[in-house]
This record gives structure tokens, C-alpha cells and sequence, in this order.
């Protein structure tokens, strides 16, 4: 059921995939020359979506049709992933099967995570995208005690996504140490005879892709200088994360939440629920103890493949599943009427705030939330030993929240004024000290609950579960697409098969130049042409053989410096338009481009666009 919905939740949002661009290149439809850095990065770059998308081009299947296969696969995997995980926590299998859609939601307003957009569907970045949902199914096949299936699936992973796939096994192999340590020799067999067959899946993929394709030489030390020039200068991906900020927060009090429920209730949950913890308490020390060392003034030598392997992306598991087990942990104590309570109403209110979407004002909301539920979590399930901490927790969520709240309301209430940031942290501060004060008098969960007992014995009448079913599926209503699916998947096709500009350009031979601002992230798909274009810089990390080609690009063709900052806006623009007839004929002969593209507001000295669509013109190289 999961797989069906996530099924329709993927196709409901197609999108135009990077892997179909890049199975473009590895089937031989798109021919480049072979110094193009687009073309080094594409047939270089190891990953078994993209050698799927070549043999569909090969068999004769379009690239709408393989992209729609990939959105589709998208939604499979992370709906059937977030069910698994919710249902191996829960133990509730109607709940497992609606609340992805609230998570998607949830992960849709969020957006950012660390050092990657967030987002399980609905993207045309195929590798994040997919790798995630494929790591998140993978752990909750191992969650639900499927450790065959889950063992072949994570060697798979490697060809899957390499980074993610390394980090990954990684992580689970240290769970596995810890879960085994004082017997280890039969289940050591186990687990490396089904992880074995998906590595060697893995290592034929590999091997198919290195035999059909050998990069350009470079020297190790020319290839140290281009790959720290990209790190310091171009590099988006890897920036140090802010180990003291709300988002690292979230994931740190998850992972305590899971250590507390390990160390305090092991006897409620079976051997595949720990193991399932384990996982996200070892991915969140595993990622931050790396960024760590990665990001820190230390004086050690970090290899390059460190860099590139990205260790704090792997911080995005349990970024993404922290709500469902949040949602999951409440939900198997439902016998509590405080925490069937708690359960629907964080349900309800981060429902209600996808009513509410402003993505800059609710996904630090959402996060916000997420800490107080944490620490009611941490409350139910220790009662007293974890208190301070849990206390600490919910005072600090409700601290961040009133801050953000007062500040955004300061300029709507008349007579209502906060005028600096100083003041409304003031008030926030006296108001969660009171909430803090209110929740440590408190003595204990079974005061608390004869306190409260009139108010959840109303409350609990809405709880049973037809009730909370239907407060599920209302959920779903909310998440749902809000256009029909028959409509997204027409202004899909629209936009591939009837837009004008890409049409045009298609007609044409030789290389397209491309400049930045008219460059949609999947020029080559679209216009069936080899690109040539200073983007995306975030291929060099996974093929520095290209740095050099780069950078005589860069310098002849946008007039920026690959060792030295980007320049300021209007730079490439300014080039451009004073750069005269015979240089761009020059050019083009030098690096084998025939036509171009370039926003309409620039004045180009060329004959006339060939096509204005009103944002981007479309130029010929005139021939001498």
C-alpha cells in the first residue's frame, strides 16, 4: 500500500532527471569532444541510475519516460522507507502507512538539510535524491529484521550512490560491532554472505564503468592544487556546518532520544528495533565526528577523498527520519493517554503549519517543534533519569519558537513593538523560563498525568482509532498535490516536447555555449546538444581530470579566475557585450561551439537572437 501511494506521489510530481542527462552521454547519443569537462564528469562518474537510464535510451525508451520511471522510483522508496521505519517503531501499521505523507511534507517546507537540499521526491537531482530514499529503505529493511535482504541491499547501495553507499555500510557495520560484540562468529558469516553478493553487484558495475571509459591523465600535484582552489572558492557542498545551530540540535537530541530508549526501555522493543537505533545514534556521531575533524583548525593532512566522500551529507538520515521516529516512539506507548495526547497533537500542529507555507518562517518552526517533541519523548520514556536534559530541551524549543514568533508579530499587532532582536530574546527568555519552571514542578509522570487527567480524559475521547485514523487521513488530504496528476504530468510533457527555445536549439549542431543564467541544470536533455558552460563546478569533486580544461574555459570564455574568488555580478556580462564579432568567431572555431545562449537583456555584438523567449535569447556563431 505504501509502495502504491508513494508510487502516485512521485509521478504526481515528475521532474526531468540528471541521471537519464548523464545515461545520455554513456549510450553514445550525445557526442562531445573529448576534453569537454561536462563530457569527462558524465562519462566518468560511477553510479548504476545512470547506466540503467543508458540501456533504456538504447533499448528505445524516451527520456520523459525514464525520468518518469525515476520520479516514480522516488516515491516508492521513500514512502516505503519512512512506513518501514514508522512501523518498526510504532508497531501500528495503519499509522506507518499515512504519515510519510505528513514527513514528505515536513521535508518539502525544511528544504535545506546539511550541505543538500533536503527532499525525497519531486527533484531533478536524481543521485541525492534516490540515494536517500534507498538509504532510508535500506535501514528500515533491517528495522522490520529482514537482515538478508537488508545486507545484499546495502552492498547494492554502493552503485547506488557511492558516498552515501560507503557511508552507509560504514555505519551499519559499526552497529552491527556493537549489537555483536560478545557473539560475533556465526552471525559474521551471516551478514557477509548477503552483503558480499550486493558488493559484488556493486563491484560489476564498477568495472563495467571503468572499462568503458578512461579519464585524461593529470598529476597528483596539479590535481591537489585544482581540488583545494575548488574548496576554497567554487565549492557550495562542503562548507563547515554550524555545530551550534537548531539543525544539528535536532539531530543530536534525536540521537539521545534513541541512546535513552536503548539504555532505559531495551526490553520493550525486539532486537530489530535496537538495531534500527542504533543506526541513527552511530550516523549521528559518525557524521559530526568527521565534520568535526574536517571543518576544525587541527593541524592534520585530510586526504581529498574524504572531501569528496562528503561525510556531513550522511548527517541528512537522521535529519530525515528524526520525525518518524519521533512520531513512531509516541505512537507504540499510545496505552499512555499523556502520550497519545502528545502524539496527536504534534501531529496536528506541524500538520497545520503545511496551511501555513511560507518556507523562510515555518521551517525553522517546524524544527522548533521537533526539539519540544523530542523532549516530551525524552520524558516518557525515562520519567526521571533523563529529566534535566528533557527539561533543557522542550525550555530551549520553546525559547527558539517564541523568539522567532514575537519577532515576526512585532510588525502586525498594532500597540505590539519589539524593536531589536536584544528585546524579543529578553522576553522569550522570561517567558520559557516560567514554561521551565511549570514543567520542574512537576514531580514525576504520574503527578503529572492526575493533574492533567480531566483534560486528557476529554482529550482521549478523540483518541480512539477510527479517530485517529481519521486525523491521519486528513493528513494525507493536506499533503496531497495540489494540482490533479493528470495535469502535472501534461505540463511535464508540455515543457520537454513544446518549448519553443529548447526546440530551436536542437536543430542545431556543435557544442552549445551556455551562459549561468540561462542555464535550467539539464541544458544537454533538453536540447539533445553538447553543453559547454562553466556549470555545474560541483562535477570537479567527482572528476578532477577536468580542472585543467576548466579553468582555460572559465578564463577564455567568462574571463574568471579558478584560483581567485568568484568575480562580482555583471562581470560576465560585461565581457560578453564588449567582445566583438571576430573574438566570438574566434572563439567559437577554438572551442567548438556554434551557437549560445545569453539573457535578452544583453546586448551581444552578434546578428540578431534566432529566438527570444523574453528571459534567455538564443545566438548563431556566424560562419567566416
Amino acid at each position: 500500500m505504501s509502495t502504491i501511494c508513494g508510487l502516485f506521489m512521485g509521478l504526481s510530481f515528475p521532474s526531468l532527471q540528471h541521471a537519464v542527462e548523464q545515461g545520455q552521454v554513456i549510450a553514445g547519443i550525445i557526442q562531445y569532444p573529448p576534453d569537454n569537462p561536462f563530457f569527462i564528469y558524465q562519462a566518468k562518474t560511477w553510479t548504476f541510475l545512470a547506466q540503467f537510464s543508458a540501456i533504456g535510451l538504447r533499448l528505445g525508451f524516451s527520456e520523459v519516460a525514464l525520468s518518469l520511471f525515476f520520479s516514480g522510483l522516488a516515491g516508492v522508496l521513500a514512502f516505503s522507507g519512512l512506513s518501514l521505519w514508522v512501523f518498526a517503531v510504532s508497531d501500528d501499521i495503519p499509522f506507518s502507512l499515512l504519515t510519510p505523507f505528513l514527513i514528505n511534507g515536513i521535508l518539502n517546507t525544511l528544504v535545506e538539510g546539511f550541505n543538500y537540499q533536503l527532499g525525497l521526491l519531486g527533484l531533478r537531482f536524481t543521485y541525492g535524491m534516490i540515494g536517500m530514499g534507498f538509504v532510508i529503505f535500506v535501514c528500515g529493511v533491517f528495522g522490520i529484521g529482514q537482515y538478508k535482504w537488508g545486507w545484499f541491499l546495502a552492498g547494492l547501495s554502493l552503485a547506488i550512490h557511492p558516498s552515501l553507499g560507503i557511508w552507509l555500510n560504514v555505519a551499519l557495520w559499526i552497529t552491527w560491532l556493537v549489537s555483536h560484540f560478545k557473539n560475533w562468529q556465526q552471525p559474521l558469516v551471516e551478514s557477509l554472505k548477503f552483503s558480499s553478493l550486493g558488493y559484488f553487484a556493486s563491484a560489476i558495475s564498477l568495472i563495467a564503468q571503468w572499462s568503458s571509459y578512461q579519464p585524461p591523465a593529470i598529476a597528483a600535484a596539479d590535481a591537489a592544487n585544482y581540488m583545494r582552489a575548488y574548496l576554497l572558492y567554487w565549492d557550495n557542498h562542503r562548507i563547515p556546518i554550524d555545530f551550534w545551530g537548531v539543525s544539528i540540535n535536532v539531530i543530536w537530541v534525536g540521537a539521545f532520544v534513541c541512546l535513552t530508549w536503548l539504555l532505559f526501555r531495551k526490553d520493550d522493543l525486539p532486537q530489530p528495533v535496537r538495531f534500527l537505533l542504533c543506526v541513527n545514534v552511530v550516523a549521528v556521531t559518525l557524521g559530526t565526528s568527521i565534520a568535526f575533524l574536517l571543518y576544525s583548525s587541527l593541524p592534520i593532512q585530510i586526504p581529498d577523498m574524504l572531501w569528496v566522500l562528503m561525510p556531513s551529507r550522511f548527517l541528512n538520515l537522521p535529519f530525515t527520519i528524526h520525525c518518524a521516529i519521533m512520531l513512531g516512539l509516541l505512537w507504540r506507548y499510545e496505552t499512555h493517554q499523556v502520550a497519545r495526547a502528545i502524539a496527536a497533537l504534534a501531529i496536528i500542529v506541524l500538520s497545520l503549519t503545511l496551511f501555513f507555507y511560507n518556507r523562510s518562517l515555518w521551517s525553522w518552526y517546524l524544527l522548533y517543534l521537533e526539539l519540544i517533541a523530542s523532549g516530551f519523548a525524552l520524558l516518557l520514556l525515562t520519567q526521571h533519569a533523563a529529566s534535566r536534559f528533557a527539561y533543557w530541551t522542550i525550555s530551549f524549543g520553546f525559547f527558539a519558537l517564541l523568539t522567532h514568533l514575537l519577532r515576526a508579530t512585532s510588525a502586525t499587532i498594532p500597540g505590539f513593538s519589539i524593536s531589536s532582536r536584544t528585546q524579543s530574546i529578553l522576553v522569550s527568555l522570561g517567558l520559557t523560563l516560567l514554561i521551565s519552571l511549570a514543567l520542574k514542578a512537576v514531580k514525576g509522570f504520574a503527578s503529572w498525568k492526575e493533574k492533567f487527567s480531566r483534560f486528557i480524559k476529554l482529550f482521549n475521547l478523540s483518541l480512539e482509532r477510527p479517530i485517529s485514523l481519521v486525523v491521519l487521513s486528513a493528513v494525507l488530504v493536506w499533503s496531497l498535490p495540489a494540482n490533479s496528476f493528470f495535469v502535472a504530468q501534461k505540463n511535464f510533457m508540455d515543457d520537454f516536447y513544446r518549448n519553443p527555445l529548447y526546440s530551436i536549439a536542437s536543430k542545431g549542431t556543435g557544442q552549445l555555449l551556455v551562459e549561468l543564467k540561462c542555464h535550467n541544470g539539464l541544458m544537454q536533455l533538453y536540447t539533445r546538444r553538447p553543453i559547454l558552460s562553466n556549470t555545474p563546478m560541483n562535477m570537479l569533486a567527482y572528476s578532477i581530470e577536468s580542472a585543467p580544461q576548466m579553468e582555460k574555459i572559465m578564463r577564455d570564455l567568462y574571463g574568471t579566475n579558478f584560483f581567485a574568488h568568484p568575480p562580482p555580478d555583471g562581470h560576465t556580462q560585461s565581457m560578453w557585450e564588449k567582445r566583438s564579432i571576430d573574438e566570438w568567431i574566434a572563439l567559437g572555431r577554438q572551442y567548438h561551439f556554434t551557437d549560445l545562449f545569453a539573457p535578452t537583456s544583453w546586448k551581444l555584438q552578434l546578428p540578431s537572437a534566432i529566438f527570444n523567449d523574453g528571459d534567455c535569447a538564443l545566438y548563431n556563431i556566424p560562419t567566416p
